[in-house]
């Protein structure tokens, strides 16, 4: 008799860890989910705010290349055309 009775709350036992530990392990793993979803998204965008950065400034050193090609095309053609002068009216 003493085993039955053994062998029942055993068994209650195991039932009420059931109860009580499933619940508890999903509401752990939900938790555990939950806070990592938006650290995976916060650290996803600076990671594309960190690109979208690196092209900003290629494209800012692109421009401003472009700019000097320009103002020294300007130039160039200033000294061309003032070499020329030169020439036609030296012969």
């Amino acid at each position: 008799m003493e085993e039955v009775a053994i062998e029942i709350a055993s068994l209650e036992v195991l039932s009420d860890l059931i109860k009580i530990g499933i619940p508890a392990l999903s509401g752990l793993l939900s938790g555990v989910v939950v806070g990592l979803v938006p650290y995976f998204i916060e650290k996803q965008r600076l990671r594309d705010l960190k690109q979208q950065g690196a092209v900003k400034f290629q494209r800012e050193k692109v421009a401003e290349l472009i700019d000097a090609l320009s103002i020294f095309s300007g130039h160039l053609y200033r000294y061309v055309s003032a070499q020329q002068s030169l020439f036609y009216n030296y012969n």
